[in-house]
């Protein structure tokens, strides 16, 4: 366990991003018993990995709380007894807001031998927060940056008004 725990702490943020880029499919994991903050920030690092171009799924011991079940895209988080072999098959694993990978209960069989990455929500609230609000300056003076940048995505057309939001 201690070595468990070990493995999963001692990445900088930088190693985190670098490990992000070097893989292509993640399966996305929190603690037994996820809780809003967790399932919101599995489905959120799953539109961002996808958005990079990624594969990622999630997949937890435990189902999705009634209470969130109105969340977006919450249809896509899977229990260990419900995945399939595509679940199975990935480069890496994000572990969100778990101290090591016991605490992810049974689906700790499908880390063994697997590369994994652990973010504390902190982390992932405070890269999502940041990225939020660049993008919605950016879709709020839209108008403006097509002066002074119009290099940015959504001035130069690259994403529209409305894809910023999603």
């Amino acid at each position: 366990k201690d070595a468990a725990r070990k493995e999963m702490m001692r990445m900088s943020k930088q190693q985190v991003l670098e490990a992000i880029k070097k893989h292509k499919t993640f399966l996305i994991a929190a603690h037994i018993n996820p809780e809003g903050d967790s399932i919101a920030s599995q489905l959120a690092l799953q539109r961002l990995l996808s958005a990079m171009g990624k594969e990622a799924h999630i997949v937890n011991a435990d189902k999705v709380p009634a209470n969130l079940l109105f969340l977006p895209h919450v249809d896509t988080i899977k229990t260990m007894p419900d995945i399939s072999d595509e679940h199975r098959d990935f480069e890496a694993a994000v572990i969100i807001d778990c101290p090591n990978k016991d605490r992810t209960g049974s689906v700790q069989e499908l880390l063994d031998g697997k590369y994994i990455i652990n973010i504390l929500i902190c982390f992932l609230a405070a890269f999502l927060t940041a990225s939020a609000g660049h993008t919605l300056n950016d879709w709020k003076d839209v108008e403006i940056d097509k002066i002074n940048c119009p290099e940015r995505a959504i001035p130069s057309g690259r994403i529209s008004r409305n894809a910023a939001l999603i």
